[in-house]
């Protein structure tokens, strides 16, 4: 009849559209986790955002979970690999990362998402890239350095890499891993069924961290930014934020997901700015072009074998 396949377009559509909903959510979760990260520790931070979005989401999953006990025991490893991954490991490094660096670098250093992918797939999943790729990749690196750089001035002039930064860094690799690992969970599962699961492994897992922090004497305080921070991580930045980058993934596949996210550089960037009163550095911007520089170079160079 000369027409596309609407319901195909449509889904692409919408896995895009769900990309820039992420991208709006994890920008603002940023922001909510620095203004958060001095009044409750990593930890306990992440132990009680966990713990409300289980609180939540488990009566839309129970049955679900039930019914699908067997399966859900019989992929138990690859489920509590990613659970790990996507609460407490990767929670307690960004929120320590965070509050020593700033929430508009946590936002300009998640552009290098699909650095990170392109670069795991090819170690672990032995993906044939390309030496167009690999500039590219060395180009956004530089990019990277730049960023950390150009946000923590030195005590005697120029300027030094924030160990926050780091840790920010260090987590992004950690999310990279997880997007690469998660079509790899069974699928048949709902997302709310699967957030689920994840959170009840986030509060197990939180736990026994617990203690280790109590013991440095830190201090709690639950005022109203410390609430709406953690109710805004439990709810919208967890809760909707993991359904719809699992919508995406599972449409769009690992790598051409992890490039939706350059628009929470754009959205954190505006964020922390209007709540935070935080102003980039012209090097860290200047690194920022790099990332995408590096990542343009990549996407037009063709992929070794043709593919």
């Amino acid at each position: 009849m000369g027409t596309d396949d609407p319901r195909g377009s449509h889904t692409i559509r919408n896995a895009w559209i769900a990309l820039v909903i992420t991208a709006a959510l994890w920008a603002a979760q940023s922001v909510a986790a620095k203004a958060t990260a001095d009044f409750v520790p990593p930890a306990f931070l992440a132990f009680v955002r966990w713990l409300i979005t289980l609180a939540v989401v488990l009566p839309f999953a129970w049955r679900e979970i039930v019914r699908e006990r067997a399966s859900i025991m019989a992929n138990w490893r690859v489920l509590l690999l990613l659970g790990v991954m996507s609460t407490t490991l990767q929670n307690m490094v960004f929120y320590w990362g965070i509050k020593l660096s700033t929430a508009t670098n946590a936002a300009l250093l998640n552009s290098t998402v699909p650095i990170w992918i392109l670069i795991l797939s090819a170690l672990l999943f032995k993906r044939r890239t390309s030496h167009g790729e690999w500039a590219g990749v060395a180009v956004s690196l530089s990019g990277v350095l730049l960023i950390m750089f150009g946000g923590s001035p030195a005590a005697g002039g120029g300027f030094a890499i924030n160990p926050g930064d780091l840790l920010l860094a260090a987590g992004l690799v950690n999310w990279s891993l997880y997007s690469v690992l998660v079509p790899r969970r069974p699928v048949h599962l709902s997302s709310w069924a699967f957030i689920t699961i994840i959170s009840v492994i986030g509060v197990v897992v939180a736990l026994p961290v617990l203690p280790i922090e109590w013991a440095f004497d830190v201090e709690y305080v639950f005022n109203g930014t410390a609430i709406a921070g953690i109710l805004y991580m439990a709810l919208l930045g967890t809760v909707v934020g993991t359904a719809t980058y699992n919508y995406a993934i599972d449409r769009l596949g690992p790598a051409k997901a992890g490039f939706g996210v350059h628009l929470v550089p754009v959205w954190g960037m505006v964020l922390a700015f209007l709540l935070l009163g935080e102003r980039p550095t012209l090097l860290a911007l200047g690194g920022f072009a790099l990332v995408l520089a590096g990542i343009g170079l990549g996407q037009t160079a063709k992929r070794e074998g043709g593919r």
